[in-house]
């Protein structure tokens, strides 16, 4: 990325906010999925008083709380920084980003669907091991997917985000 020129539009810095906001969300966000996900790995060990496959849940939460508490950390000093934003370079992509997210939600939704399902309709489908995987796919996926969610919206509505920043720095 390079630095505002008097030839970037404001598209570009727009843009730019709104890759940097997601990147920021990116660092502690994409850890958490691992807690959602060791969570619901161990909900059915819990029913089942399984103490082995509730261990392996709550180390996965722990792993990722830790996880998550250091991406925050390490992206602070760019999150807390008053340099001035770097413009969007690879603007193409963005607009493909934004254009292919509504059709990719359709798909996400479907290609869990069709793994749980895989998964319930196995021979040992409905064993409590099968249902501590199958919560831990679940918990990524949707994680995975409401992260891209957020960062499609920071992306499709930047100009609005990046006002709003610009207001409050007055």
């Amino acid at each position: 990325m390079s630095e505002p020129t008097s030839q970037t539009t404001p598209r570009e810095l727009t843009l730019g906010f709104a890759q940097r906001k997601s990147n920021l969300f990116f660092a502690w966000f994409a850890p958490l999925s691992l807690t959602l996900a060791g969570g619901l790995y161990a909900l059915p060990a819990l029913v089942s008083h399984n103490a082995e496959d509730i261990e392996t849940g709550v180390v996965m939460m722990l792993i990722g709380i830790v996880l998550s508490a250091l991406g925050w950390l390490l992206s602070a000093p760019k999150r807390f920084s008053k340099k001035k934003l770097k413009p969007a370079v690879d603007i193409p992509r963005v607009d493909q980003a934004i254009r292919i997210h509504p059709p990719s939600r359709i798909w996400n939704f479907v290609i869990l669907g069709v793994i749980v399902t895989a998964l319930c309709l196995s021979p040992n489908g409905l064993t409590q091991d099968i249902i501590s995987i199958t919560g831990l796919i679940i918990g990524f996926y949707a994680m995975i997917m409401l992260g891209m969610e957020c960062s499609y919206r920071w992306l499709k509505n930047s100009g609005h985000y990046y006002e709003e920043r610009l207001r409050k720095q007055k």
